[in-house]
């Protein structure tokens, strides 16, 4: 019996929405699912609008324009922060099942409206952290709850990934608390980059397939280097029920790359994952077990199959809004410590090699390597000048 073609609208074909424009042109009949239409206002922005053209797929201004004359079966939202929320929920009062880039959105709030529409239409919606729908980290999530591993203790990441002023003048919003408009963004490495590592440990230890872990608590220490509203550089606490401790460090305000690199302590075993050396999470037991995961990266584009078989079949999909608005909650929360601004002798900016200006901080990422061996925050360091603390935010009382 052939499978009916499932009809797929692309919202943003700029940046990252371009990766989807080639899997979906190149890979899609074989999956049963076609690039039935673009929305995006600007598309002349994305390098691939030709064959889009040439295709014969519709482009369209808007959502609004694009439910004028077709219902898709499934959107993708891969535009910024800001809209998430207000795309998606339209997309699934039409009637479209919806796959939304990560962050889910960039309020808790907004997050809550999100998962209340995709209730009421009874429409899947997806967040596209894509290791959360990769074999790797399937596998080893169905381990950590069959308890393989015993109790968890202590999961803690450590990502340094340089930016140039570039990076912050592409767009109008990036590094933004709010937009021109007054919409909130609230961009940052924790919430963009790299929020994913910090998805990713919460979302291991939710006591279910589509689950993410509910902290009772989050301390951050906030600061920036760069010229922007918002901060660059984050060291988070997050404690959950029964002491287990989540430890997040994160910075764009360095010269030079440091992992990722993931250290995940349970009673039984220890995690370990490290970019370029091997790129597998690796367990060892303390029975000396050793067990390899395999990369969550293989099949960065193995989210859009996931939830394109979701969509077909009507099944919840592996990491959907509710799994992923743990994080879009803690990163709410730590926007509460405020930020620190590192004081104009720690900083320098230097030209590289590509024309472009690097603002860092001297010392940076010692500091933050330090804190990841210690399972510290910079400030309980105690030599760290330009370190300030901060208090817990409990969640139980938070809005949402």
């Amino acid at each position: 019996m052939e499978v009916e073609t499932l009809q797929v609208a692309l919202c943003g074909i700029g940046g990252y929405g371009a990766g989807y424009v080639c899997e979906l042109l190149d890979n899609g009949a074989s999956h049963g699912a076609a690039l039935a239409a673009v929305v995006d206002p600007s598309p002349e922005r994305c390098d691939l609008i030709g064959e889009i053209r040439a295709r014969g797929v519709p482009v369209f201004a808007s959502l609004e324009e694009l439910y004028a004359q077709l219902t898709p079966d499934l959107v993708v939202v891969s535009t910024p922060i800001h809209l998430h929320a207000q795309q998606s929920i339209t997309a699934l009062r039409h009637g479209s099942a919806v796959l939304c880039e990560k962050p889910v959105a960039a309020t808790i709030q907004d997050a809550r409206a999100m998962a209340a529409a995709a209730l009421e239409a009874g429409k899947i919606l997806a967040v596209g952290y894509q290791w959360s729908f990769s074999p790797a980290i399937q596998t080893l999530k169905r381990d950590i709850l069959e308890g393989r591993f015993g109790r968890p203790l202590r999961l803690k990441t450590l990502v340094l990934t340089p930016r140039p002023a570039s990076y912050y003048g592409r767009c109008p919003w990036a590094g933004k608390i709010k937009t021109a408009k007054g919409e909130w963004v609230l961009d940052s490495p924790a919430h963009n980059a790299t929020a994913h590592f910090l998805h990713n440990m919460l979302y291991l230890l939710g006591e279910k397939t589509d689950a993410s872990a509910m902290p009772l608590s989050v301390q951050a220490e906030l600061y920036r280097a760069n010229d922007i509203e918002n901060y660059d550089t984050a060291a988070l606490r997050c404690v959950l029920p029964g002491g287990v401790e989540l430890l997040f460090y994160t910075t764009h305000a360095v010269s030079g790359q440091v992992g990722p690199v993931m250290r995940y302590e349970f009673e039984k075993a220890t995690l370990h994952y490290q970019h370029q050396a091997g790129d597998v999470f690796h367990a060892r037991t303390k029975s000396g077990e050793e067990i390899l995961y395999g990369n969550p990266d293989d099949q960065p584009m193995g989210k859009l199959w996931s939830v394109v078989a979701a969509a077909r079949g009507g099944t919840p999909p592996l990491c959907g809004v509710e799994a992923a608005s743990v994080q879009t909650l803690c990163v709410n929360a730590a926007q509460e410590a405020g930020i620190g601004v590192f004081p104009r002798e720690f900083v320098q900016a230097e030209p590289t090699a590509r024309g472009d200006t690097q603002v860092w901080v001297p010392g940076l990422g010692s500091v933050l390597v330090q804190c990841y061996s210690e399972n510290l925050l910079p400030s309980e360091l105690g030599h760290v000048p330009w370190a300030r603390s901060s208090t817990p935010v409990e969640l139980a009382s938070y809005p949402m």
